[in-house]
């Protein structure tokens, strides 16, 4: 290197990180039960269920990353007699937004490994719910640890030791409207059992159907108050499409729906209209899609709100059949 040439090693980091994957997890789910014995299972459940478990994950990395990191989820079916199984893979790249926190040598607030943990692990949702049996943490004693985190003792005496995220995620409608998705096949005669383990096959977190009541968000978080914004933003999600074809002065108007519940929205990414005119993409109510929203401050007494789809990122149609195993040949 020639004397006295200053390399910018920082933003040449930074640079080659944004927008690439820089973290991938991959572990496993089952939906088990004698419903399931033939090698079926309801079409709509399923789907419904693993479109709450990618919601899940934006909805976390949202909450505690905000526009520093994307995730996608993506799916590898591997079905057996007796159980609906798939491998999942969770993806996390950094975004434009990361810049600051690269530059002053923070990280990511919560990594791909993180978030699978605070949501699925024995310390996350999963376990506070089945602690708390879905009720307030402000029911129980909560003790701040040595190591920052906090011991949460429930009314029966059993304790749990949690990141402070964990507890943030728990009490975040988005998050609480996914994971009552992910469980909800249990409520229904399919499956009796939802289990979390690694690729390998070791369990490390389970729910039973006489458990899954407790995963349903409480009545008040079902509703979150629409607080209004003071300047226009943009984040991601997953929504479903609930009424399209809307249109008001020449523009797109749809309901979509997601962890907030319905909302009307812009559409602005005119290829995708396209798509949808020429019917290349055909919209059925339990598509998903990943998409960038603007928001941008409306009237504070009728719409405090107003929700722009920029881009949509990426369609998700739902599966229209499934069946574990063909049937065996005569």
């Amino acid at each position: 290197m020639r004397a006295g040439r200053h390399v910018d090693w920082k933003s040449k980091l930074r640079a080659f990180l944004i927008g690439r994957v820089v973290a991938t997890e991959r572990f496993r789910i089952a939906y088990k039960g004698p419903g399931l014995i033939e090698g079926k299972m309801d079409a709509v459940k399923f789907a419904s269920a693993l479109l709450g478990l990618g919601g899940l994950f934006h909805a976390a990395n949202r909450e505690l990353n905000g526009e520093r990191a994307h995730v996608s989820v993506r799916v590898d079916a591997q079905f057996q007699r007796g159980s609906f199984e798939v491998t999942i893979e969770l993806s996390q790249s950094l975004l434009e937004a990361a810049k600051q926190s690269l530059l002053h040598h923070h990280e990511v607030v919560a990594s791909a490994k993180d978030l699978l943990e605070l949501i699925l692990g024995g310390g996350g949702v999963f376990g506070l719910i089945k602690l708390l049996r879905g009720g307030s943490p402000k029911k129980a004693a909560v003790v701040e640890l040595d190591s920052g985190g906090l011991s949460v003792r429930a009314g029966d005496g059993t304790t749990l030791n949690i990141r402070r995220e964990a507890l943030q995620l728990y009490e975040s409608p988005a998050v609480r409207d996914d994971v009552a998705k992910v469980v909800d096949p249990l409520l229904h005669q399919d499956a009796d059992a939802f289990e979390v383990g690694s690729p390998e096959g070791e369990s490390v977190q389970t729910v039973t159907r006489e458990q899954a009541v407790w995963f349903e968000p409480p009545e008040e978080m079902l509703r979150p108050v629409e607080l209004p914004v003071t300047e226009p933003k943009t984040e991601e999600s997953v929504v479903r499409v609930r009424k399209p074809w809307l249109t008001k002065h020449g523009r797109h108007k749809w309901t979509l729906q997601d962890g907030r519940g319905d909302f009307n929205a812009f559409i602005e990414d005119h290829e995708f209209l396209a798509k949808v005119d020429e019917g290349l993409i055909r919209i059925g109510s339990r598509d998903a899609f990943r998409v960038r929203l603007r928001l941008e401050p409306g009237d504070e007494q009728t719409t405090p709100v107003v929700y722009i789809v920029e881009k949509v990122l990426e369609y998700m149609p739902a599966p229209q059949q499934y069946r574990m195993l063909a049937e065996p040949e005569e």
